[in-house]
């Protein structure tokens, strides 16, 4: 097949000038759209979130395998058409983002995981019926047992500020419910979304809506129950055969993930699996 060019419409402008300084969930950015593609901005405010595609110029185009080295430089090399690596032969980069505001040909973004410069080949609105699918899952590289607390933490967050927007993925019920899922999948080593884990929750609220959110779960699939009952909230996790019960105290979520477990009284009421058990299962 022929090569072919492709003209970018403009460039990213954030302050992260290598991948290591991009937080593991993206952050803020403004896409500066070149002058000639400027008709093409008229009614982008429309939309809550859009698809950003950025060609990642300085990736290593030789590489067709790839591994997670900072979150687990353990894992085995996957290849790059099976993963979200920056590293491919044509390093097109898709990501998206909630539109914040437009100033002019100035689009000022969020949860950006491009570097400043990298220029932009394309712009799409973002539709939730059509680009949204709830119950798609996937094999991570990356073990939850290996994972940095502040790094889980992250992936989690972006799930749930993704579905219900950063103000409600902030109340405090939905980050009791988000200081939970994270204590079930460090203490089970296992994905949030994994089809074998599930939880029963006494309380139908904005938590129930971060284990929707978290952990892809939904009702029709019994990984979600809710049994109501008086108290604060109770949530048991099961996971191939184990279960792990966690009931909140009065003082809330800290800021620090290394510290949510401080958020629960624990009762461990089955053992869990080995690393062994589990054949070291890839989690987040």
């Amino acid at each position: 097949m022929s090569a072919f060019e492709i003209t970018p419409i403009g460039a990213v402008r954030s302050g992260y000038r290598a991948c290591d300084e991009i937080p593991p969930g993206g952050g803020a950015a403004q896409l500066e759209i070149f002058e000639p593609f400027a008709e093409g901005l008229l009614g982008i405010e429309l939309s809550s979130h859009l698809i950003v595609v950025g060609l990642f110029h300085q990736a290593d185009r030789s590489r067709l395998t790839a591994r997670p080295k900072r979150a687990d430089p353990e894992a085995a090399p996957r290849g790059v058409f099976g993963t979200r690596s920056p590293a491919r032969p044509n390093p097109l980069g898709v990501t998206v983002v909630p539109l914040l505001r437009r100033e002019g040909l100035r689009l000022f973004v969020d949860h950006l995981d491009m570097l400043d410069g990298t220029p932009i080949v394309d712009l799409k609105s973002y539709s939730p019926g059509w680009d949204s699918v709830f119950c798609a899952t996937r094999e991570r590289r990356a073990r939850a047992s290996v994972l940095e607390p502040a790094l889980l933490a992250s992936l989690l967050e972006r799930g749930l500020e993704n579905h219900l927007g950063k103000a409600a993925a902030h109340s405090p019920e939905a980050r009791l419910g988000l200081a939970a899922v994270f204590v079930a999948v460090r203490y089970f080593g296992v994905d949030a979304r994994d089809p074998a884990l599930s939880v029963t929750s006494n309380r139908c609220d904005a938590s129930t809506d971060a284990l929707l959110g978290t952990m892809g779960a939904s009702f029709s699939e019994c990984r979600l129950h809710i049994r109501p009952e008086e108290g604060p909230l109770t949530l048991r996790f099961e996971y191939e055969g184990c279960a792990l019960v966690l009931r909140s105290r009065k003082n809330g979520v800290a800021a620090e993930p290394g510290r949510w477990a401080e958020s629960f009284e624990a009762k461990v009421e089955a053992k869990a699996p080995s690393s062994e058990e589990r054949d070291e299962k890839p989690a987040a």
